[in-house]
């Protein structure tokens, strides 16, 4: 299966490699084509994410890291993706997955 790791395009210009894609290509590399994409490194909007990645690589799964600050591109991301090809599979994982509301807030 060819998957693809996402990165997601933000306000931020911080570049630095996400720690819990590596670990997850690395556990799944043996069994599966592993590609990390880092969406601010390469400044690969949404917009331009079927243009530029999914037409040339075809992954079977796309799997993308979200954070809190990334929620809206990662909506944006999930949208064109599913657009170009309804039946691929999605996965979405990170910190602001595993958020739980906090009584009183």
């Amino acid at each position: 299966m060819k998957v693809l790791l996402v990165k997601p395009n933000n306000l931020s210009d911080h570049i630095q490699p996400s720690l819990g894609l590596g670990y997850l290509a690395e556990g799944i590399r043996a069994r599966h084509e592993v590609v990390i994409l880092d969406c601010i490194k390469e400044d690969i909007s949404p917009a331009q994410f079927v243009q530029r990645v999914l037409k040339d690589g075809r992954p079977d799964l796309v799997g993308i890291q979200c954070y809190t600050f990334d929620l809206g591109n990662v909506r944006k991301l999930l949208k064109v993706i599913k657009e170009w090809n309804p039946g691929i599979i999605t996965v979405v994982g990170g910190a602001h997955i595993f958020q739980r509301p906090v009584a009183g807030f």
